[in-house]
């Protein structure tokens, strides 16, 4: 993973933070996304967002709240990450595109 894929994949998960009422709900992204998530987007997005997702995991120093405006504190963007995590893995979305 090089450094600049972290930011794009990072920018576009912040992004749904924008539609998410509260970061503890599970799941974390309604239903309809997730399919969306599933069945339209390109391999290399989800991927990206497997890899940003782990790297926000293990750089939970990072400001995540600087990246784009956001409502949420750096510790809710890192429940929101874990939570998204999660739900990737019981929904299979990181399977579609592993090697």
């Amino acid at each position: 993973m090089t450094e600049k894929q972290v930011p794009f994949a990072l920018n576009a998960l912040l992004y749904f933070l924008n539609y998410i009422q509260d970061v503890k709900c599970d799941p974390i992204l309604p239903p309809p996304l997730i399919k969306q998530i599933k069945e339209k987007y390109k391999p290399e997005l989800v991927i990206g967002f497997q890899e940003a997702i782990q790297w926000a995991i293990e750089n939970r120093d990072f400001e995540f709240c600087k990246q784009i405006p956001v409502r949420y504190s750096n510790a809710e963007i890192l429940i929101y990450f874990e939570n998204l995590d999660i739900l990737f893995q019981r929904e299979g979305v990181y399977k579609l595109h592993s090697n």
